[in-house]
């Protein structure tokens, strides 16, 4: 797994609950971002999603979180996922390609 070094320090941390901004419809479904962190100049931002599964995480993780980025307009935007369990062989190639971070609990304890 490669390690990429953080370059953003945080104002604010915190998750985020609500519907697609650019969908006005009342009906629409609400999504979920378990981390949402903002750099000091709030231009910066870090997303993540926590999965705490007994399987692998898939590169479907990746591009859903990688959509709900698009939320919120700032200049930078760093992706991150945690898991219980992994990460599936297409999941670590797109995270290397999309330089997302991926953080194994073995690596957090």
């Amino acid at each position: 797994m490669v390690i990429i070094p953080f370059e953003l320090f945080f104002s604010e941390i915190g998750n985020w609950w609500g519907k697609n901004p650019f969908i006005h419809a009342p009906n629409s479904k609400e999504h979920e971002i378990d981390i949402v962190a903002f750099g000091v100049d709030k231009n910066q931002i870090l997303l993540g999603e926590c999965k705490w599964k007994n399987a692998s995480v898939g590169h479907d993780v990746i591009h859903l979180l990688e959509e709900r980025s698009h939320f919120f307009h700032r200049s930078s935007t760093e992706l991150i996922l945690f898991s219980k369990q992994g990460f599936s062989q297409e999941c670590l190639r797109v995270a290397k390609e999309k330089e997302v971070r991926l953080v194994e609990f073995k690596d957090m304890i």
